[in-house]
């Protein structure tokens, strides 16, 4: 008689273990490229999150670590390098939460800040951003 109780509950292991498998969202992985927003009126760029993936930013130029402002209780930079970030969001991120994620060019030159506000989309989630810094719309056109 115990070898069906041994069923039973292998039995109900590999269904509590289906159904939570059901239940994670299954998002595919994307490397992209996400311009930095030149005039303040515009939206900021959306970067898509997860608590179990973590994203890249790579910069084009140098960054400065100290002027990085995200919502530590919400958003967790791992690491940081000369020219990266590594964030990732909080266990319990929610679908609704919208959080930004700043930090400045250490070379002074135009846009001087880089400002991402960090969704959690539902099908998607981004591994690698690759930050593409436009010239400014005024910026003067040099010839030879």
């Amino acid at each position: 008689m115990i070898v069906p109780v041994r069923l039973a509950l292998l039995l109900a292991l590999l269904l509590e273990a289906a159904a939570r498998a059901e239940a994670a969202p299954s998002r595919t992985k994307r490397d992209r490229p996400v311009a930095v927003t030149v005039n303040p009126a515009e939206p900021l760029p959306e970067i898509h999150v997860a608590p179990d993936v973590p994203t890249v930013l790579l910069f084009p130029a140098d960054i400065q670590k100290k002027t990085i402002t995200a919502d530590q209780s919400r958003i967790r930079v791992v690491d940081t390098g000369a020219r990266s970030i590594i964030v990732q969001a909080a266990p319990d991120y929610r679908a609704d939460e919208r959080h930004e994620l700043e930090v400045f060019f250490a070379d002074g030159k135009a846009p001087a800040r880089a400002a991402f506000v960090l969704v959690m989309g539902p099908a998607e989630v981004d591994t690698r951003i690759d930050v593409e810094r436009p010239e400014p719309p005024n910026a003067a056109w040099v010839g030879c």
